[in-house]
Protein backbone atom coordinates (compact mmCIF):
# COMPACT_ATOMS: atom_id res chain seq x y z
CA UNK A 1 0.00 0.00 0.00
CA UNK A 2 1.70 3.46 -0.98
CA UNK A 3 1.53 6.17 1.41
CA UNK A 4 -0.79 8.02 -0.30
CA UNK A 5 -3.30 5.20 0.08
CA UNK A 6 -3.44 5.23 3.55
CA UNK A 7 -5.55 7.72 6.17
CA UNK A 8 -3.79 10.78 6.87
CA UNK A 9 -3.16 11.28 10.53
CA UNK A 10 -5.50 14.38 11.57
CA UNK A 11 -4.35 17.20 13.95
CA UNK A 12 -8.10 18.04 14.62
CA UNK A 13 -10.26 18.41 17.54
CA UNK A 14 -13.21 18.05 15.46
CA UNK A 15 -13.83 14.32 16.81
CA UNK A 16 -16.59 14.32 14.53
CA UNK A 17 -15.42 14.99 11.20
CA UNK A 18 -11.84 13.37 12.17
CA UNK A 19 -13.34 10.00 13.17
CA UNK A 20 -15.76 9.95 10.15
CA UNK A 21 -12.77 10.58 7.79
CA UNK A 22 -10.09 8.14 9.59
CA UNK A 23 -12.10 5.01 11.19
CA UNK A 24 -13.71 4.98 7.32
CA UNK A 25 -9.82 4.72 6.13
CA UNK A 26 -10.79 7.74 4.07
CA UNK A 27 -8.91 10.94 3.71
CA UNK A 28 -10.97 14.43 4.23
CA UNK A 29 -12.76 15.48 1.04
CA UNK A 30 -11.85 18.89 -0.85
CA UNK A 31 -12.90 21.35 1.48
CA UNK A 32 -14.24 19.15 4.49
CA UNK A 33 -11.89 21.38 6.83
CA UNK A 34 -14.03 24.39 6.05
CA UNK A 35 -17.12 22.79 7.89
CA UNK A 36 -17.48 23.49 11.39
CA UNK A 37 -19.06 19.76 13.04
CA UNK A 38 -19.38 21.21 16.61
CA UNK A 39 -21.98 19.27 17.84
CA UNK A 40 -22.73 15.51 19.65
CA UNK A 41 -25.63 14.33 18.26
CA UNK A 42 -26.02 12.98 21.73
CA UNK A 43 -26.91 16.51 23.38
CA UNK A 44 -29.55 16.94 20.78
CA UNK A 45 -32.03 14.03 21.50
CA UNK A 46 -32.28 10.94 23.14
CA UNK A 47 -31.05 7.63 21.75
CA UNK A 48 -34.38 6.36 19.75
CA UNK A 49 -34.06 10.08 17.61
CA UNK A 50 -30.79 9.74 16.91
CA UNK A 51 -31.11 6.20 15.88
CA UNK A 52 -33.85 7.98 13.20
CA UNK A 53 -32.05 10.61 12.54
CA UNK A 54 -29.06 8.19 11.64
CA UNK A 55 -31.34 5.74 9.50
CA UNK A 56 -33.00 9.32 7.91
CA UNK A 57 -29.04 10.36 6.83
CA UNK A 58 -28.53 7.39 4.93
CA UNK A 59 -31.62 7.82 2.32
CA UNK A 60 -31.49 11.90 2.73
CA UNK A 61 -27.78 12.97 3.63
CA UNK A 62 -28.67 16.69 2.55
CA UNK A 63 -31.86 17.28 4.98
CA UNK A 64 -31.25 19.17 8.15
CA UNK A 65 -32.18 19.22 11.59
CA UNK A 66 -34.50 21.85 12.50
CA UNK A 67 -32.73 22.93 15.78
CA UNK A 68 -29.49 25.08 15.78
CA UNK A 69 -26.72 24.91 18.36
CA UNK A 70 -27.55 27.15 21.25
CA UNK A 71 -25.34 30.38 20.70
CA UNK A 72 -23.79 30.05 24.23
CA UNK A 73 -20.60 28.31 23.51
CA UNK A 74 -19.70 30.40 20.53
CA UNK A 75 -20.53 33.59 22.74
CA UNK A 76 -17.96 32.75 25.08
CA UNK A 77 -15.24 32.17 22.02
CA UNK A 78 -16.63 36.05 21.38
CA UNK A 79 -15.09 37.21 24.45
CA UNK A 80 -11.38 35.83 24.34
CA UNK A 81 -10.87 35.60 20.76
CA UNK A 82 -12.08 37.76 17.53
CA UNK A 83 -13.44 35.55 14.40
CA UNK A 84 -15.60 36.41 11.74
CA UNK A 85 -19.08 35.33 12.56
CA UNK A 86 -20.14 34.97 8.61
CA UNK A 87 -17.50 32.09 8.36
CA UNK A 88 -18.33 30.60 11.65
CA UNK A 89 -21.98 31.38 12.68
CA UNK A 90 -23.13 32.02 15.71
CA UNK A 91 -24.97 28.94 15.90
CA UNK A 92 -23.39 26.81 14.17
CA UNK A 93 -23.97 25.20 10.44
CA UNK A 94 -27.17 22.98 9.84
CA UNK A 95 -26.43 19.94 10.96
CA UNK A 96 -27.17 17.35 8.10
CA UNK A 97 -28.68 13.91 9.21
CA UNK A 98 -26.17 12.68 6.68
CA UNK A 99 -23.15 13.75 9.06
CA UNK A 100 -25.20 11.73 11.91
CA UNK A 101 -25.86 8.61 10.33
CA UNK A 102 -21.70 8.59 9.40
CA UNK A 103 -21.13 9.56 12.90
CA UNK A 104 -23.36 6.62 14.14
CA UNK A 105 -21.83 4.44 11.93
CA UNK A 106 -18.03 5.53 12.97
CA UNK A 107 -18.92 5.43 16.59
CA UNK A 108 -20.18 1.56 16.29
CA UNK A 109 -17.24 0.66 14.70
CA UNK A 110 -14.92 2.70 17.41
CA UNK A 111 -16.77 0.51 19.86
CA UNK A 112 -16.38 -2.54 18.33
CA UNK A 113 -12.69 -1.60 19.22
CA UNK A 114 -10.19 -0.61 15.89
CA UNK A 115 -6.66 -2.47 17.09
CA UNK A 116 -5.14 0.69 15.46
CA UNK A 117 -1.13 0.14 16.04
CA UNK A 118 -0.22 3.89 15.93
CA UNK A 119 0.38 6.21 18.63
CA UNK A 120 -3.00 8.02 18.96
CA UNK A 121 -3.41 11.10 21.31
CA UNK A 122 -6.91 12.21 22.49
CA UNK A 123 -7.31 15.23 24.73
CA UNK A 124 -10.92 16.55 26.58
CA UNK A 125 -11.97 18.66 28.73
CA UNK A 126 -14.73 17.95 30.90
CA UNK A 127 -18.05 19.48 32.17
CA UNK A 128 -16.70 22.90 31.09
CA UNK A 129 -17.29 21.16 27.45
CA UNK A 130 -21.06 22.39 26.34
CA UNK A 131 -20.57 20.20 23.27
CA UNK A 132 -19.55 17.23 23.50
CA UNK A 133 -19.88 14.32 26.53
CA UNK A 134 -15.80 14.08 27.72
CA UNK A 135 -16.65 10.80 29.81
CA UNK A 136 -17.64 9.30 25.80
CA UNK A 137 -14.52 10.68 24.85
CA UNK A 138 -12.49 9.09 27.84
CA UNK A 139 -13.92 5.95 27.62
CA UNK A 140 -14.02 5.40 23.83
CA UNK A 141 -11.03 6.84 22.74
CA UNK A 142 -9.49 3.42 24.72
CA UNK A 143 -10.93 1.36 21.79
CA UNK A 144 -8.92 3.08 19.11
CA UNK A 145 -5.80 0.53 19.74
CA UNK A 146 -3.21 -0.34 22.12
CA UNK A 147 -0.47 2.86 21.95
CA UNK A 148 -3.35 5.83 23.38
CA UNK A 149 -2.77 8.33 25.90
CA UNK A 150 -5.69 10.12 26.85
CA UNK A 151 -5.38 13.17 28.50
CA UNK A 152 -7.88 15.33 30.36
CA UNK A 153 -8.02 18.97 30.84
CA UNK A 154 -10.67 20.14 33.55
CA UNK A 155 -11.93 23.60 32.69
CA UNK A 156 -10.90 23.42 29.23
CA UNK A 157 -13.47 24.74 26.37
CA UNK A 158 -14.60 22.75 23.69
CA UNK A 159 -11.91 23.91 21.44
CA UNK A 160 -9.09 22.86 23.82
CA UNK A 161 -6.83 25.17 22.21
CA UNK A 162 -8.76 27.84 22.40
CA UNK A 163 -9.29 27.64 26.26
CA UNK A 164 -8.10 30.21 28.61
CA UNK A 165 -4.05 30.77 28.57
CA UNK A 166 -2.82 28.32 31.79
CA UNK A 167 -5.26 25.24 29.95
CA UNK A 168 -3.96 26.24 26.48
CA UNK A 169 -0.86 26.54 27.57
CA UNK A 170 -1.03 23.13 29.21
CA UNK A 171 -2.56 21.34 26.21
CA UNK A 172 -0.10 22.74 23.67
CA UNK A 173 2.25 21.68 26.40
CA UNK A 174 1.17 17.88 26.66
CA UNK A 175 0.65 17.71 22.61
CA UNK A 176 4.28 18.44 22.45
CA UNK A 177 5.46 16.27 24.62
CA UNK A 178 3.42 13.08 23.39
CA UNK A 179 4.25 14.30 20.00
CA UNK A 180 8.04 13.85 20.84
CA UNK A 181 7.61 10.78 22.36
CA UNK A 182 5.66 9.34 19.32
CA UNK A 183 8.52 10.11 17.35
CA UNK A 184 10.94 8.51 19.40
CA UNK A 185 9.21 5.47 19.70
CA UNK A 186 6.77 5.40 16.36
CA UNK A 187 6.10 1.69 16.76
Amino acid sequence: MKSSDMPQPLLDEKFGRSFTCGIAGRKPGPGSGNRDFKCDPSRLAPRPARRHWAATGRFFPFLTVPERLPPDYNNLLLEQWQFDTRLKPIQGFPLYYGWIGAISDAHARVHRGLGLEIPVLSMHSDESDMVLDWRHIARWSRTLGSRVAVLAFPGGWHDLVLSRAPIREEVFSQLFSWAEQALVSPL
